[in-house]
């Protein structure tokens, strides 16, 4: 935990000197919207976006990835009850090896 917060700083003050380093004033033309801005704050926000629409195209894949993991949890469960179960149930309804009936012929 401490190493993300330190990254987090670590990438929190290399956003401030591009920005101050790169206080250009521009323009962004937007079909008809005209914006005056800096180059830093148009290229962040660009950025900014960008994470966001890569973000929205990994979206499905993780929710089928958590839906998958969800499903074999469940069928985790299900067959560890099961298997619990079984031992219970096969000590009372068949008989152990070797303990066969007696008109029974050994198989070789």
């Amino acid at each position: 935990m401490m190493i993300l917060m330190i990254l987090a700083f670590v990438v929190a003050i290399m956003a401030v000197v591009f920005a101050v380093q790169n206080a250009v004033p521009v323009t962004v033309s937007l079909f008809t919207f005209d914006f005056d801005s800096s180059l830093a704050l148009v290229l962040l926000v660009t950025f900014g976006l960008g994470m966001i629409t890569g973000f929205l195209g990994m979206l499905p894949a993780m929710i089928r990835g958590r839906k998958r993991l969800y499903d074999r949890n469940k069928e985790i469960k299900t067959l560890e009850k099961r298997v619990s179960e079984a031992p219970a149930t096969a000590a009372t309804t068949t008989p152990a090896i070797g303990q066969a009936g007696e008109d029974s012929d050994p198989v070789l």
